[in-house]
């Protein structure tokens, strides 16, 4: 491709048309967030927040997102002409022919002409004692919901009022109308009068005016700015011309800068000098509508069609050319003896004006053409030496000397110069290693010496990793015009033959940087090398440096910066420390502040007692490109730094970069509910969750408008999180909470270190109903009252089984010792009778007999009683029918049972068993003696707990009205009554009887066993 960098090199008249510095490096648009391009107004408001006011709407920025407030959330109108923020943290918007918004805590509310407004199209608005004043037919001041006419403040306006200002120097009141009546009204010290056009306005229509730190009055009208001072209106100058042109805005920065926006950019007042910032210095657009600033100074340009422009006064400059990109890719930079700047890159070397252009400077220009310029040096006493792909050469009072171009096999690549003590040029050669010229004029030549004498017989012990220059013999010398060159080569001590950067040393000691084999100090003959078994993180060494207390600062390929210092590396630092990549392309210090380019950005580090603080900067800072070359970096004689870059050049002003001390503004700003966004003004005044509502993602914003990707925020929660959290990301979140109470706090740390004071929320999160307090007081009764009760019903079950157990001890009793005596006495009777008759004898033995059998039938059925497996209604209607099998055989008498087999999983209490036993004994007993009967048929049904129990006999009956009953069948219905049941006893003569039992029954207990 064919070179055209010659003719941008030749005449300085072309090279500065062809030259572009951009000032202005950040924009916002639509397509980040904002609600139109379109800006008509921009503000800070007081927690920090940059408002913009649009032709859709309004947007809220914290530095990384966007909150807008438009017509489909509130706003009645679109546009948005103005805004301003009271004292009480309202804001107010002026919406387009439709009056005013007022805007707290996320409620919006009306100010129209049905509120007292005096006209719907409110043009402005100004603050005055914390309360806004708004300019539509009339200016009227709104306060307590009151809307107060002021526009007696003006009496020499008698046209629509646009803005007003009032100190203690005076009253000042602006009219926008196109009338002869219309201006500026000023009442102070040296007038009380109304200027027009005749008296220097560029123009009647005033729209806006402020005060700036000198106590003028600067002044946007419709056709230019103008200013007020001590009486007299004067024009604004810009090139020996007065500034015209639409002006939108105006505005006084924090630093006293005054700043003018229009139709020609944006024009900035300082120090009495004026600079104009159009698209050739990074505008969007030259239609420049609003101008807002921020609480750290960064300055915020809308345009009428593009967005914002942000600019950070005189902290970054970058340098393109328009023409060939690649005339200000930069490899080597220095400043020239008249302070310009100069560039080596792949077409020769290009030069940034920062004083006039020398003579010097031009012969610079026009000597170096062509040339691949990879290093440059200057010298003490000015001279140039370049480094390039085919030798190098030296630049002196106007004369260059080449060395070597022509042998291109021979040279390659001069990566670095470096200038000895004695005046020796050291070049680092890409392949061949360390060349050393010494110039036939140079009178001391100790450094060189060293290389050139034989160390065979060393006078010093050396430690494992040190070594003398070896093999003097092998040391080549090649003699050049004006001098000599010498090769010193890994044969004679190097590391290796790769040298990517060398520095001298204040002590006159060389550092040298190698590809792939570490680093060499080389001092007195003597090198010292650093490797990986030295703690070296990396082999691959970019850039060496040595910081202003005495370390040595090795920037490597991928392993961050290795610092070294009393024979030791003694730290090291990487992107886990801070940096912003672990390859670092150069390293300068200002200041004690250490900055070292890289693949991806510029880092800031600085050291806080035994700790390194990195802080980065990048593209969005400012930065041309975040991809800087490997040792192209630059302080000026004003502490500038020059950074290249693969786009272009940086010139970066620390000074500018001031120290933001004030901590990012930290807000708790929403919860989410298992991922999901809960209301968090609803939660804020009632904080309480439920127990399954304890997966939470807790969202804050630190409003940090200069560097808002660098902002780092620390949290804990309190009975979860020891300590604080680190997090890049602006939301923490827990799962899986208990219920208690909680204090969640999280704080922000800016750019610079400075952490804010922690905002913290409280919060509780409610138990599930089974674990509240009124639940374990009910479950403590609850239990309590069943262990009482199981106490009560068993010591009940203790009485009645004590009960039953009485009963059939009085029943054994009673049975057992009348029968017994019985017998006794009926024994003793046939003993003292020993001549009784044989009748008698045999009648007595008989009813022994019959109490004998009586009292085992008694005693047989009460061990039948107490018998648990003997517990069913089967068992029970089985023992009947036993019972009376052998008496009812005797009398020929049937007993028939139905439905026996169905009762076997029908159980019974003992007590209820025994009465219904005996009940129906005593009625089969009744049937056999008195029924004559040839059948006696017991029948049973049951449904649940109901037992029906029914005998039948076919005997002859006996009518029930005229029988005296006798104690059998009254022993029958008291045993009824006992459990609770009842007996009906049917019978008719002839008939036959019946007797029916119907009662309840208790499934059995376990004391019933």
């Amino acid at each position: 491709m064919q070179r055209r960098n010659y003719t941008f090199l030749i005449t300085i008249l072309l090279f500065q048309s062809l030259l572009g510095q951009i000032k202005i490096h950040k924009y916002l648009s639509a397509q980040d967030g904002l609600a139109n391009n379109n800006v008509h107004r921009i503000m800070c408001d007081s927690q920090g927040y940059m408002w913009f006011g649009t032709f859709n709407g309004v947007s809220r920025w914290d530095g990384k997102n966007f909150k807008n407030i438009t017509k489909s959330n509130g706003l009645i109108s679109s546009p948005v002409i103005d805004f301003i923020e009271s004292d009480d943290g309202t804001m107010y918007f002026s919406n387009y022919t439709k009056g005013i918004i007022s805007y707290k805590n996320g409620e919006l509310d009306t100010i129209d002409t049905e509120d007292g407004l005096a006209g719907n199209m409110v043009i402005r608005m100004r603050k005055y004692n914390g309360h806004p004043i708004f300019f539509s037919e009339k200016a009227q001041l709104y306060r307590n919901d009151s809307l107060i006419n002021i526009n007696y403040y003006f009496p020499k306006i008698t046209t629509r009022a646009s803005d007003f200002l009032e100190d203690e120097t005076g009253i000042y009141g602006a009219s926008r109308d196109a009338s002869i009546l219309a201006g500026l009204y000023v009442k102070d010290k040296y007038v009380d009068s109304l200027f027009t056009k005749k008296d220097g306005l560029i123009s009647n229509q005033v729209d806006l005016i402020e005060k700036d730190h000198s106590g003028d009055i600067i002044i946007a009208t419709s056709k230019g700015p103008n200013k007020y001072s001590k009486g007299k209106i004067y024009t604004i100058r810009y090139n020996d011309k007065d500034l015209t042109g639409v002006t939108n805005d105006v505005h006084v920065g924090l630093d006293g800068t005054n700043y003018y926006g229009g139709d020609y950019g944006v024009a900035i007042e300082k120090n009495g000098t004026v600079e104009l910032l159009t698209t050739e210095n990074g505008l969007l657009e030259n239609q420049v509508t609003a101008i807002g600033e921020d609480k750290n100074g960064t300055m915020y340009f809308g345009h009428e069609n593009s967005g914002i422009s942000i600019y950070n006064p005189d902290r970054f400059t970058n340098y393109i050319s328009h023409s060939n990109p690649s005339d200000f890719i930069a490899n080597a930079i220095i400043q020239t003896k008249s302070n310009n700047i100069l560039l080596g890159t792949q077409n020769g070397v290009s030069i940034i004006e920062q004083e006039t252009i020398s003579s010097t400077d031009k012969n610079i220009l026009n000597s170096i053409k062509n040339e691949f310029i990879l290093s440059m040096k200057k010298s003490i006493d000015d001279k140039i030496i370049f480094g390039t792909k085919k030798g190098f050469g030296i630049y002196d009072n106007g004369k260059l000397s080449k060395y070597n171009f022509d042998r291109i096999s021979f040279y390659q690549d001069i990566n670095s110069i470096e200038i000895s003590p004695d005046g020796d040029i050291l070049l680092a050669e890409r392949r061949l290693g360390l060349l050393v010229f010494t110039p036939n004029y140079q009178s001391k030549r100790n450094f060189i010496n060293y290389f050139l004498t034989d160390q065979k017989s060393p006078t010093e012990n050396l430690s494992s990793n040190q070594n003398f220059v070896s093999n003097i013999d092998d040391i080549k010398t090649e003699i050049l015009k004006d001098g000599k060159l010498t090769y010193v080569t890994y044969k004679n001590g190097l590391l290796s033959n790769r040298i990517l950067d060398m520095k001298i040393t204040s002590d006159s000691s060389l550092i040298i940087g190698f590809h792939g084999r570490g680093a060499n100090i080389y001092k007195n003959g003597v090198f010292t090398s650093l490797t990986s078994e030295q703690g070296l993180t990396d082999q691959i060494v970019n850039s060496v440096f040595e910081h202003s207390d005495g370390s040595y600062w090795f920037g490597t390929s991928s392993g961050g910066i290795c610092i070294y210092k009393n024979n030791r590396i003694i730290d090291t630092l990487n992107i886990n420390d801070g940096l912003s990549s672990n390859d670092i392309r150069g390293i300068v210090e200002i200041d004690n502040k250490i900055y070292a380019s890289t693949s991806n950005g510029l880092n800031v580090i600085l050291k806080y007692a035994d700790e390194y603080f990195v802080r980065q900067i990048n593209e969005s800072d400012g930065l041309l490109s975040n991809v800087c070359n490997l040792n192209s970096i630059l302080v000026d004689k004003n502490k500038n730094i020059w950074i290249g870059t693969n786009k272009g050049v940086t010139k970066y002003n620390p000074q500018m970069d001031k120290v933001i001390s004030t901590p990012p503004k930290i807000i708790i700003s929403g919860l989410q509910l298992f991922n999901e966004d809960y209301p968090f003004d609803e939660f804020k005044n009632n904080p309480e969750l439920n127990y399954d509502q304890n997966y939470l993602k807790f969202i804050f914003t630190a409003v940090n408008l200069s560097a808002p990707d660098n902002v780092l925020f620390k949290f804990k929660l309190s009975g979860i999180d020891k300590d604080w959290v680190s997090s890049t990301t602006n939301n923490a979140q827990y799962t899986s909470l208990d219920d208690g109470e909680y204090t969640f706090e999280v704080k922000a740390r800016n750019e610079w270190g400075y952490w804010s004071e922690p905002t913290s929320l409280s919060f509780v999160i409610n138990p599930a109903w089974w674990e509240t307090w009124w639940f374990y007081t009910l479950a403590f009764i609850a239990i309590g009252s069943l262990i009482a009760f199981i106490a009560s019903y068993r010591y009940r079950n203790l009485l009645e089984v004590e009960k039953i157990r009485t009963k059939i001890s009085a029943d054994l009793h009673d049975s057992i010792g009348s029968g017994l005596s019985e017998i006794t006495i009926l024994s003793e009777i046939l003993h003292s009778q020993p001549n009784a008759k044989q009748e008698d004898l045999q009648s007595g033995l008989k009813n022994i007999s019959v109490t004998a059998r009586s009292l085992v039938g008694n005693m047989s059925d009460i061990v039948w009683l107490v018998n648990p497996s003997k517990d069913s209604l089967k068992d029970l209607l089985l023992r009947l029918q036993d019972s009376y099998q052998e008496a009812l055989n005797f009398s020929n008498m049937n007993l028939i049972v139905n439905g026996i087999d169905k009762l076997s999983n029908i159980r019974l209490p003992m007590s209820y068993r025994q009465n219904i036993y005996l009940m129906f004994k005593e009625a089969i007993n009744n049937s056999i003696k008195y029924s004559k009967c040839n059948t006696v048929e017991i029948n049973v049904k049951t449904d649940s707990n109901k037992l029906c129990i029914e005998l039948v006999d076919d005997g002859k009956g006996f009518d029930i009205k005229n029988t005296k009953f006798g104690n059998g069948i009254n022993n029958i219905r008291k045993r009824a009554k006992a459990v609770n049941g009842l007996v009906e006893i049917i019978s008719s003569i002839n008939q036959g009887t019946r007797i029916k039992f119907e009662g309840r029954f208790n499934k059995l207990r376990i004391s019933d066993v």
